[in-house]
């Protein structure tokens, strides 16, 4: 079967950011994002408007404050909002319900420190932080006949919200001159908060998001010679 479809999408946006050194050691930055998106889309299997319009109006930004130590170190305080537009699902077999997906945002608060010197062998971040994402956008699949698979289907739709949280470190270590260790590890928690409507039914409520790994660990050995050639094991 072939599907005769049109897309158009117009993003306007402005962008401002300011940084404020409060002392030779601290700055405070603060950014702030508006953006409008138009978005159309149709195929020969709407009955509907035939170049329905959707209309997206996001805000995001940041506030941090960082301060450097005299050892090299920095410590830092961020609090961010981000945001993903919204758009259609596409497909002939794509209910009139299921053709558009609304946008999401995340807000997220981190704090943590990083610590590298020029003298010093060692290299250090950390961080933890936590998100809290509304009207998340959910991947989600079904099928419409229930003799019929080839009537399956996957779609995007907005579940209420989620939250992500955890801690992450890496570590870099210099052994003289040709020799350096480094790692990294990672801890994340995430669940749906909340869930209504559509999902009800779905015992989505409290569930781990997908593509959440709890955790993460990486190791590698890594050696240089004075020729410029390297060997890496991860």
């Amino acid at each position: 079967s072939g599907l005769d479809s049109k897309y158009s999408a117009t993003n306007v946006a402005l962008y401002g950011s300011l940084d404020a050194n409060l002392d030779a050691r601290t700055v405070v930055s603060a950014g702030l994002r508006m953006e409008q998106r138009d978005a159309r889309y149709a195929d020969d299997a709407d009955v509907a408007s035939p170049f329905p319009k959707q209309t997206n109006h996001m805000m995001g930004g940041n506030l941090s404050w960082d301060r450097t130590t005299a050892d090299g170190q920095h410590v830092y305080v961020t609090l961010a909002r981000g945001y993903k537009g919204g758009g259609f699902n596409i497909g002939s077999q794509i209910l009139a319900e299921q053709r558009s997906f609304g946008p999401e945002s995340l807000w997220n608060v981190e704090t943590g420190f990083k610590y590298a010197q020029a003298t010093s062998p060692l290299q250090l971040q950390a961080d933890v932080f936590y998100m809290r994402r509304q009207h998340m956008q959910v991947y989600l699949s079904e099928q419409l006949q229930q003799n019929n698979p080839l009537a399956y289907v996957f779609y995007t739709q907005n579940a209420s919200d989620g939250e992500n949280y955890g801690l992450e470190g890496e570590a870099a270590y210099r052994a003289g001159s040709r020799w350096q260790l480094s790692g990294s590890a990672s801890l994340l928690r995430t669940r749906y908060v909340g869930v209504t409507g559509i999902f009800d039914g779905l015992g989505l409520d409290g569930r781990a998001q997908p593509f959440a790994p709890g955790y993460k660990l990486s190791a590698a050995v890594e050696y240089h010679t004075p020729a410029g050639w390297f060997a890496r094991l991860d």
